[in-house]
């Protein structure tokens, strides 16, 4: 039985990999498809199947109609991003910066809706953090008396986002680890601000 396959727009999907500084490489390899594929694909030729465009969709982070129309654009929600960095240059990790800001933009937009939905106020979010890397075992323990992750009365997985905005791959994975290892709490990577560098 021959494979059913659905139109989509080239330019389209062109501009969304531009959102995301991908390459038709980049693409190729973030979904498994094959790059003869990407290439008719971004000639306007119609060789995707439905699980390919949305496989396409989720590396890009957007929804899947918006890859089958140039008529409408979708409009990301994602915050601005200061960089308190003094450098400029993220090219070579930019595909994982930008998503790593698309993620923390969705559970932002999912933790929004839920409250809205209970009918509660957002409370203003003022967790502080040092940024220094030599500090970061008390950063981790900001973060725990934060959230009150000691006051826990029963076993619970907490799960959360937490980008640290302005910090850099090794310690978001520094934090991690040694928050990873406080008693009946399990964090994913994650959202605070930070400090800038001085």
């Amino acid at each position: 039985m021959k494979p059913q396959l659905v139109r989509h727009s080239n330019q389209a999907l062109k501009r969304y990999m531009a959102d995301m500084s991908l390459s038709a490489d980049d693409l190729t390899r973030l979904t498994k498809i094959a790059e003869s594929k990407i290439h008719k694909a971004l000639n306007g030729e119609n060789v995707l199947r439905l699980s390919q465009l949305e496989k396409i969709a989720k590396v890009l982070f957007v929804p899947t109609v918006y890859l089958t129309t140039d008529h409408f654009i979708f409009q990301r929600d994602s915050p601005q991003v200061i960089e308190h960095r003094n450098q400029e240059d993220i090219s070579e990790n930019e595909y994982r910066y930008r998503a790593l800001i698309e993620e923390f933009s969705q559970v932002r937009q999912s933790y929004i809706s839920v409250k809205e939905a209970m009918d509660e106020e957002l409370e203003k979010f003022d967790l502080k953090l040092s940024g220094d890397i030599n500090n970061a075992e008390s950063d981790a323990k900001t973060i725990i008396d934060y959230f009150g992750f000691h006051s826990f009365q029963k076993k619970i997985k907490i799960m959360m986002t937490i980008i640290i905005l302005g910090g850099n791959w090794l310690r978001i994975k520094r934090y991690w680890l040694l928050i990873k290892g406080q008693k009946n709490l399990a964090l994913m990577v994650c959202a605070c601000t930070m400090k800038p560098y001085q």
